[in-house]
């Protein structure tokens, strides 16, 4: 979030010397509520992290950093009027969007305010690609789904794994990253043998499952938030059927491990960050974000 931070600021430098008062405002949007919230708080955490140790040393040129905090909810349309709130208070940029549905909805604010925004968080491949590279203001720190499915499917295809069940959700970020598996798998001279499609809160998948395993899929990628990934484990070990499920980093969250239990062990997923103190940089930042946070 530093680097972020840093990026956001050499980007923004003509606003924030021309903006008035002391401090420079910088937006921060992201689901702190609701139920992508387990994504959005620690970004906000580490963004928070961030802005603290800018002004330990003295803000930017001499200037505070000042957060201006909204919470989207994990929804498009309440993302979208969190953002032209921002534009309207005028900020010099933008950090957030976890959700890539609630990101797509908004960007053109970003774009014709010529706000730059900085995406730490939402991976789907098209939102970097809207505007031509040199006229966007919209950048991304986050491994996009063109990166990460071929990563994925590129272990799968070693281990054997080959008979691909694609369960995807109706959302922004579903569609895209359905595309993204679909086009490496098609690399790989590959297709899916099931594709499921289901909405954000569906509670039961077990007959979409039931109908991946008659085709004989031995391997379900998932794409979707961690509730929805903790449906597909658990209606998976319920129907006795072992296979592998794999996917995106929200495999990582909490919300998959906490709801899935022993249903989520042994699922795989592509990561930018292990949280292990491997180098100093690394091993400073656990033990600051452990000592503000918890």
């Amino acid at each position: 979030m530093i680097a972020a931070l840093g990026a956001v600021m050499l980007a923004a430098t003509p606003l924030a010397q021309a903006q008035q008062g002391n401090a420079v405002r910088v937006g921060v949007i992201g689901p702190f509520t609701g139920p992508s919230s387990d994504f959005g708080k620690p970004m906000l955490q580490g963004i928070e992290l961030a802005a603290d140790e800018i002004n330990a040393v003295g803000g930017y040129l001499g200037r505070p950093l000042q957060l201006v905090v909204k919470d989207d909810r994990g929804d498009p349309q309440t993302g979208l009027a969190a953002s032209q709130e921002l534009a309207a208070q005028g900020v010099v940029a933008t950090i957030g969007f976890c959700n890539t549905g609630v990101a797509q909805k908004s960007l053109d604010v970003f774009q014709n305010a010529k706000i730059p925004l900085i995406v730490p968080c939402a991976t789907g491949t098209p939102l970097t690609a809207r505007f031509p590279a040199p006229e966007s203001y919209i950048f991304r720190t986050s491994a996009r789904d063109s990166i990460q499915a071929p990563f994925v499917v590129d272990d799968i295809v070693k281990r054997g794994w080959t008979r691909v069940a694609i369960f995807a959700d109706t959302t922004g970020y579903g569609e895209a990253g359905l595309k993204d598996v679909e086009a490496a798998l098609q690399a790989r001279k590959l297709k899916a043998v099931h594709i499921t499609r289901f909405p954000l809160g569906v509670a039961d998948l077990r007959e979409e499952l039931k109908a991946a395993r008659d085709a004989g899929a031995n391997v379900i990628f998932s794409y979707t938030v961690g509730q929805e990934n903790a449906v597909i484990a658990n209606g998976r070990k319920e129907l006795g059927w072992k296979v592998p499920q794999v996917g995106a980093w929200p495999l990582s969250f909490p919300f998959f491990i906490e709801g899935g239990k022993d249903a989520a062990d042994g699922a795989l997923m592509a990561q930018t960050f292990i949280a292990e103190p491997s180098n100093e940089r690394r091993a400073a930042f656990l033990s600051a974000f452990t000592r503000k946070n918890g």
